[in-house]
């Protein structure tokens, strides 16, 4: 018995990231508030924060800089929340 697929579950948001074209992850980032997308970019890489901040809109990606300029410490359950809401857009 092999393995052909791999659950979602094990694998891991910036993999999935890294797997996303632009063009789906602009479509995935539509629906997620700046704050979410703020808190869930502390857990994450500097790649995958690019990835991010890349495909939003200009005027989308002013806020999310100034939260997280601001914004020093967040409770791990709330940045785990963040990055859950956002990869159940995915």
């Amino acid at each position: 018995m092999g393995f052909e697929t791999v659950h979602p579950e094990f694998i891991s948001f910036e993999d999935q990231l890294q797997e996303m074209t632009d063009k789906s992850l602009q479509v995935v980032l539509e629906d997620v508030d700046s704050h979410t997308i703020s808190v869930a970019l502390k857990q994450l890489t500097k790649n995958a924060r690019r990835k991010i901040m890349e495909n939003l809109p200009e005027d989308r990606r002013e806020p999310i800089i100034d939260n997280n300029t601001f914004m020093v410490s967040f409770r791990e359950i709330d940045v785990q929340a963040a990055v859950e809401r956002i990869k159940s857009r995915f």
